[in-house]
């Protein structure tokens, strides 16, 4: 059986290294591997890619970190080939299974050891959580594609060029690469030049820029239509408010005069009786 790196040793840094130190390496070996691929096929190339996307995700991540850090103490359980020049497509698939094992060994282990009491408990829960960390980073890895990769080096050369460092014509091809490889990730054409990914790149977003300047007139239209229509049943209603108030304010005034009306006809009769009664009885006194 062929021995096998850690995923430090991918990366080329110590089991003690800090976060940005993994991050570092893992964006030296990355633009290595691009830079020097002329040699190997592209699913090679992808395929060590990988390993640097597994070790870089699982060592960038506490919780994966320590229980990564608990297998090494297992040999059998460890996840990335020594010899990265020898992996293919194929890998991604050994990748899976390689998690699965780990699950394997545990219940292997488990059926055939007698651990102290309480040793048990504690690593299966180790285990348990490696190979379940590790099974969602690999999944999330093969369904990535370079892309990030890809955009992550391309800022990196720019910023080396700005900090001075010296760019090597395969430097410069290699750049060009991950533009062209940008492009055809993003919209699925290949275009012959960086030149050419530039200029495609410009019109994409010019079109993009006038497909959003329509659909915001548009919504601009639509919303504006729709002030109009709340605004036209708003003064509609307070129209009707008022009418309604008008035709209440008439109806009671109306009311109020007939009644006073009738307590002055009331009146007028009243003193009319009271007239007559007078009249009355002064011939009586007669």
């Amino acid at each position: 059986m062929s021995s096998k790196k850690s995923m430090y040793e991918i990366l080329e840094v110590l089991p003690t290294a800090s976060l940005e130190e993994i991050k570092a390496a893992h964006r030296r070996l990355s633009f290595r591997v691009i830079s020097n691929g002329q040699g190997m096929s592209r699913e090679e190339c992808e395929t060590q890619l990988k390993f640097l996307d597994v070790a870089l995700h699982t060592l960038s991540n506490p919780s994966t970190r320590d229980a990564y850090d608990a297998e090494l103490a297992v040999p059998s359980l460890e996840l990335v080939p020594y010899e990265m020049k020898e992996a293919t497509p194929q890998n991604e698939v050994r990748a899976l299974s390689l998690a699965t094992e780990i699950e394997g060994a545990y219940k292997l282990a488990k059926a055939e050891i007698q651990p102290v009491p309480g040793m048990l408990e504690m690593t299966a829960s180790t285990v348990n959580a490696s190979y379940r960390s590790m099974k969602v980073v690999l999944r999330a890895i093969i369904g990535f594609t370079i892309f990030g990769v890809v955009v992550m080096l391309g800022r990196g050369a720019v910023a080396s060029r700005e900090g001075g460092v010296v760019i090597t014509p395969e430097m410069r091809l290699a750049e060009e690469k991950l533009i062209i490889l940008e492009y055809y990730k993003k919209y699925g054409e290949r275009p012959a030049s960086r030149a050419e990914a530039e200029f495609l790149e410009l019109e994409n977003r010019r079109k993009e820029n006038e497909e959003r300047a329509a659909a915001f007139e548009e919504k601009r239209r639509q919303e504006e239509y729709q002030r109009f229509e709340d605004e036209s049943r708003r003064q509609g209603d307070q129209i009707h408010e008022e009418l309604v108030r008008q035709e209440a304010y008439e109806e009671r005034r109306r009311y109020y005069e007939e009644q006073e009306n009738r307590r002055k006809e009331e009146e007028a009769k009243e003193e009319e009786r009271m007239r007559i009664q007078r009249e009355l009885d002064r011939y009586r006194n007669y």
